[in-house]
């Protein structure tokens, strides 16, 4: 189960994992190195990215950070981009997407959608999705899309 974030709200999301790991590739082969990003502006900024990826981002920029979720069931966040390494040595890396991820296999009986019947019809979100999911008694939904979005 994949929820997109906003990257205006990177901040945010960041702020919720305290490891984060660098996946750059070489050879066809991703290289993992645990680094310390910081938002800076619109960007994230890893002071120590490591000998590989500064050896290995100028020519394939495209990156991912990796940062796995603090409680088991929790979401990983993931964060795709462009990178360049800076004078200083740093990885500065342009987000492009970010998504909160969890095997939907591992999704928890605390964190699912509910349809509630009590005079009106509104979802309502318990547990870690209840930051992501809109709740209120003004949605349109067809019984359809209710099911299937139970279903998830």
């Amino acid at each position: 189960m994949s929820i997109p974030v906003n990257l205006a709200e990177l901040g945010e999301a960041l702020g919720r994992h305290h490891t984060a790991y660098l996946l750059s590739g070489r050879n066809g082969r991703p290289h993992v190195a645990q680094v310390f990003p910081q938002l800076v502006g619109n960007v994230l900024v890893i002071v120590e990215p490591g000998r590989t990826a500064r050896r290995t981002v100028p020519e394939l920029p495209e990156v991912t950070v990796m940062l796995p979720p603090q409680d088991a069931g929790g979401h990983t966040l993931i964060i795709d981009g462009d990178a360049r390494i800076r004078d200083d040595g740093a990885l500065e890396l342009t987000p492009t997407h970010a998504v909160l991820h969890r095997a939907a296999g591992h999704a928890s009986d605390h964190d699912r959608l509910e349809q509630v019947k009590s005079g009106g019809r509104f979802l309502a979100a318990r547990g870690s999705l209840a930051r992501e999911v809109w709740i209120g008694d003004d949605f349109e939904f067809t019984d359809a899309e209710l099911d299937e979005m139970l279903d998830q």
